[in-house]
């Protein structure tokens, strides 16, 4: 599995768009920063797969319905399959993030 990118590809119920991987390895890996000219925010969006994030540096505020999460340098959050999230770099400074997207199948059958 190589690590790429983020690029968010939406739809209008806010799902993500994006083929992870391989039916037989259904996942991928993104790095992201958050706070450049090009990604000033992760808008709000689902998909059906799980995601580990990681921050490996500056500051990140995620946002899922009802509660907000401050993930600092090394934090981490875990996103449940179908849960609407959102994040925002959260001190205005640059912020990297490393996330693993898959298929919960992938660990429990």
């Amino acid at each position: 599995m190589s690590v790429k990118p983020c690029s968010l590809k939406i739809n209008v119920r806010q799902y993500e768009i994006d083929n992870r991987g391989t039916p037989m390895f259904p996942c991928a890996g993104y790095i992201t920063t958050v706070g450049n000219h090009n990604t000033e925010s992760i808008p709000w969006h689902w998909h059906e797969e799980v995601e580990v994030m990681t921050v490996t540096s500056g500051v990140l505020k995620v946002d899922v319905p009802n509660h907000t999460i401050i993930l600092g340098e090394g934090d981490a959050a875990f996103i449940n399959s179908s849960i609407l999230h959102s994040a925002v770099n959260a001190d205005n400074s640059i912020c990297h993030i490393k996330s693993f997207v898959f298929n919960p199948q992938l660990i429990f059958g």
